[in-house]
């Protein structure tokens, strides 16, 4: 079996996005002090002191300081059970991180989110790299759910099988640099079934 990397551009946002939520019963609250309340459900401590996260909410709580960032933490492990949890209780945060588990389609079926069109600028979609939203994975009938907290660079290292390309009719030396791309030679490498009945596990 040959394997190949590659440095491509591929824009890795699932794991990493958040969505607005649509069920929060307090979501915008204000306290005694005047200030509206966020609250953010976060996996792993992203946010915790001296992470990024942590620095990104104290950089944006300085620009809005009419808004206040209210972190809760799940480990991954327990993320899933605690989002679970909050939402059987109609108390699911304003701002949630989407997991293997609960992807938007599954979101959107609990009807646990909303879009973001309407809720933020017109201009929004223009901070990211081309290819950033991708109807299934952060849109929805061209709405937006989901935006990337951090995005991938330049560097990101792609693995395949240059014989499963070849056998499939694609130049191993040219891989995709787009999810459409990749989504494209996803479809004619299995349905080629012969280019991998031949390295397929007994």
């Amino acid at each position: 079996m040959k394997t190949k990397k590659s440095y491509v551009f591929l824009v890795l946002t699932l794991l990493v996005a958040f969505v607005l939520s649509a069920c929060s019963n307090d979501s915008g609250a204000k306290d005694d002090s005047g200030k509206v309340t966020l609250k953010l459900l976060s996996i792993n401590g992203q946010f915790k002191k001296g992470n990024f996260g942590y620095r990104q909410v104290q950089e944006f709580e300085k620009a809005h300081p009419d808004i206040k960032v209210e972190v809760t933490y799940a480990s991954a492990q327990k993320y899933n059970d605690t989002l679970l949890a909050l939402a059987s209780s109609n108390e699911l945060p304003d701002i949630i991180q989407p997991t293997p588990a609960f992807p938007l389609s599954t979101l959107l079926a609990n009807k646990w989110i909303q879009p973001l069109n309407g809720l933020v600028s017109e201009d929004f979609t223009s901070r990211y790299p081309e290819g950033t939203f991708v109807e299934g994975i952060n849109k929805s009938k061209g709405k937006i759910y989901t935006f990337p907290r951090i995005l991938g660079k330049k560097g990101q290292t792609l693995y395949y099988q240059t014989d499963l390309l070849e056998k499939a009719g694609i130049d191993p030396n040219k891989p995709p640099k787009t999810w459409d791309e990749f989504l494209d030679v996803s479809k004619k490498v299995t349905d080629k079934k012969t280019a991998y009945t031949d390295t397929a596990c007994p």
